[in-house]
């Protein structure tokens, strides 16, 4: 949520409006609410203590099929252009409420007390109907459902008059896109100077002023593709949060960018190597090239590509060194990417940057203090990064000049680390992080021979021809704007593709089979989630189409594997949606217990469109290898491999049509086996005949190392033979 579609970064901006409750058609069916006092609420006149806040969809007049609504929207008939009155009912309440409406579109935020309030605060989902009536005839009805979090202890704060902020008008579970994203609130019970602290999903956090209670809202802007979650409270009291999906505009759910049908050939991008002469270079003299990874030790999709190369790449040729400059204690989960280096005899160099104190960096030069920390308290490294640039700029790039102290020990640092057993290739992913500007500028003053940047994400942050080699998984990502026009001109870099691949001797069909514990029948159709469950991998799509596939096919059910900082979130809607019974949660897993779990999957589902970072998505060719249907959207590198009907199910389009269209693929292959079947063999040969298999990356590898070491020698300076 940081960064989005190649654009800047969120910023809050605040404006008085009045409340709506959506400010366009909305196509989902999952709406939330808010329990509020009466007194200065939208109704005072309603004499009960506090009353539930609902914001119905509204309803359109199109025509099914067109290009810009599901055929699931409600119809008016042509005669009736607007209705007199709406009428609700809400499962588990007897009343009815009922509203003019004359010539209006949608309900406005609405307020219900007694026995529909009691019923929306009780945790769970709620069926509504809304009823169209023109006169006495009923000509269109609405049904959608509430999910409602238990909020009587929000409501007891009313009560007590307690200050209360309110999200009136982002759905639960709403599917949004676009630049920008509104976020309209309630806020009651408050005086002038009060602040409504805001927490988004990546734990990015802001502050808005309010000048006393009622409407008001915050504009987002840049919001990536993903599961997001919004957070609202006033200052030392109880919070209120929603769940939106953002998924693509019309313009990024185009053909031309769910899929590549023909991978591309050019001139300017290298398969592997550029040329054929390094392809059988060897070291003289009994010389290595020495090649450092720098990075993070939270285990992704990147590292496993480089867990291939720390195992697959010839050590009488390489000599690999990873290194980290946090300790490995106060990061994300190390243990997975510690055991692989220590398995893989992969030397592992740790050394953390100086610590500073806060005193120090406000007297520096060139340090945005007024940003350096963000509202939640943690530090903001973009602020201190770009701070230890500039005092190297000021400096020329003469670290020995570089003031003050803290300044030049931190530079000193990474430069040493690096000088220490100097590498003559330095390796490292794009982080669209000013950080990898920091790593390129010591790599230079420390005397590397070359740069290379590999792909996990799109967008870098600095002059690609400050570095010598880029790497990508796909032809989607080298060929992509950000990439192949990321150069100032010159085209010192040269662009390389090596696609991933998997290791057909550990990713087999064969084998053990984990199912226990999960309690279902034989014959349930098990569907996977199987990745890291963050914002980025929209885990939250899969809920949503989850539940509407469980109440077509009552034989389905849902594994999620894998572990992160939304699967909280993903349980509680799991909870909410009464699907707990239908969902098993393993958390993160590896290995051999990894593949047996998989094996026991019949389908497995990608849901993620950050089309940003999935450039290739290795994690599908691991499912295609084990001869397991796939579904999945054709983003970014994934239309490289994936074909419809033939190795995959790929679903195509945009907006909350995407939601409902994964949910229909999903459903073929739960009721159709022999579709299963098909689409297991078709992945297997892919993968088979693709060139997608761990041999084909680490020769490919090998290549572009081998050639960029000959190319800073000159040919001959290095000391390389053919």
């Amino acid at each position: 949520m940081k960064k989005g579609r190649g654009s800047g970064l969120i910023l809050p901006v605040l404006i008085y409006l009045p409340v709506v409750c959506l400010s366009s058609t909305v196509y989902t069916s999952l709406l939330n609410f808010a329990l509020v006092p009466s007194v200065g609420s939208l109704l005072e006149e309603v004499e009960q203590e506090y009353m539930a806040i609902l914001c119905p969809p509204s309803w359109s007049s199109v025509t099914p099929g067109s290009d810009h609504a599901p055929d699931h929207l409600p119809i008016l008939p042509k005669e009736h252009e607007s209705v007199d009155t709406a009428c609700i009912s809400i499962g588990g309440a007897k009343e009815v409420a009922c509203f003019r409406v004359k010539g209006a579109s949608r309900i406005p935020p609405t307020g219900f007390r007694g026995e529909i309030a009691d019923t929306l605060g009780r945790r769970g989902s709620h069926p509504v109907n809304v009823g169209l009536w023109v006169g006495e005839s009923l000509v269109g009805e609405v049904d959608f459902e509430v999910y409602s979090f238990g909020a009587q202890a929000q409501a007891q704060g009313a009560r007590d008059g307690d200050p209360v902020v309110f999200i009136t008008n982002v759905p639960y579970g709403r599917a949004t896109h676009g630049e920008s994203f509104v976020v309209d609130l309630v806020v009651a019970n408050v005086g002038k100077g009060a602040v409504v602290d805001f927490e988004l999903t990546n734990g990015e956090s802001f502050e808005v002023g309010v000048g006393g209670g009622g409407k008001q809202t915050v504009t987002m802007h840049a919001v990536d593709p993903g599961s997001h979650t919004v957070e609202a409270r006033v200052r030392g009291r109880a919070s209120t949060r929603t769940y939106f999906e953002s998924v693509l505009t019309e313009g990024e759910g185009s053909r031309g960018r769910m899929t590549i049908e023909e991978v591309p050939k050019d001139a300017e991008v290298c398969v592997g190597g550029c040329g054929e002469s390094a392809h059988g270079c060897v070291a003289n003299g009994g010389e290595k090239v020495k090649i450092l990874y720098v990075g993070m030790m939270k285990w992704d999709g990147q590292k496993t590509l480089w867990k291939q190369q720390f195992e697959g790449l010839d050590r009488s040729e390489f000599d690999i060194r990873f290194a980290t400059f946090m300790e490995p204690s106060r990061q994300h989960k190390p243990e997975k990417m510690v055991s692989t280096l220590r398995e893989s005899g992969v030397r592992l160099s740790v050394k953390p940057l100086p610590a500073v104190p806060f005193e120090v960096l406000r007297e520096t030069p060139d340090m945005d203090i007024g940003n350096l920390y963000k509202s939640g308290g943690a530090p903001n490294m973009e602020v201190v990064v770009n701070c230890l640039l500039k005092r190297l700029e000021a400096a020329g790039d003469v670290v020995e000049k570089v003031e003050p102290e803290w300044a030049r020990e931190t530079w000193e640092t990474v430069i040493d680390e690096i000088k220490g057993d100097l590498p003559d290739i330095l390796v490292f992913a794009n982080a669209r992080e000013s950080t990898d500007t920091l790593l390129i500028k010591a790599a230079r003053i420390a005397g590397v021979g070359s740069i290379v940047m590999e792909l996990p994400n799109l967008y870098p942050k600095f002059d690609l021809d400050l570095i010598d080699g880029v790497i990508a998984p796909s032809h989607y990502a080298a060929l992509h704007p950000s990439i192949r026009g990321g150069g100032g001109g010159e085209g010192s870099f040269s662009l390389h593709v090596v696609n991933p691949g998997v290791d057909h001797e550990v990713w087999v069909e064969e084998g053990g089979v984990e199912t226990e514990g999960y309690g279902w029948a034989e014959r349930c159709v098990l569907i996977g989630f199987v990745a890291r469950v963050s914002s980025e991998k929209s885990p939250g799509i899969f809920v949503q189409a989850a539940k509407r596939v469980r109440e077509a096919n009552k034989w389905a059910r849902f594994v999620v594997v894998g572990d992160g900082d939304f699967r909280k979130e993903m349980e509680r809607m799991v909870e909410v949606m009464g699907l707990g019974d239908v969902f098993e949660f393993t958390g993160a897993i590896y290995g051999e217990r990894l593949v047996a779990v998989m094996r026991g999957l019949d389908v497995i589902v990608n849901p993620s469109l950050r089309y940003e970072s999935e450039t290739f998505c290795i994690a599908n060719l691991e499912a295609m290898t084990m001869g397991k249907a796939l579904v999945t959207y054709g983003v970014g590198g994934v239309g490289e491999y994936a074909r419809d009907g033939v190795n995959a199910l790929v679903v195509k389009g945009w907006g909350e049509e995407l939601i409902g269209g994964l949910a229909d693929r999903v459903g073929e292959v739960v009721r159709d086996g022999e579709l299963r079947r098909k689409l297991g063999v078709g992945g297997r040969e892919t993968v088979r005949e693709g060139g997608f298999k761990v041999q084909d990356v680490i020769r490919g590898y090998r290549e572009v190392y081998l050639e960029l070491v000959e190319r800073k020698g000159g040919g001959e300076g290095w000391g390389g033979v053919c």
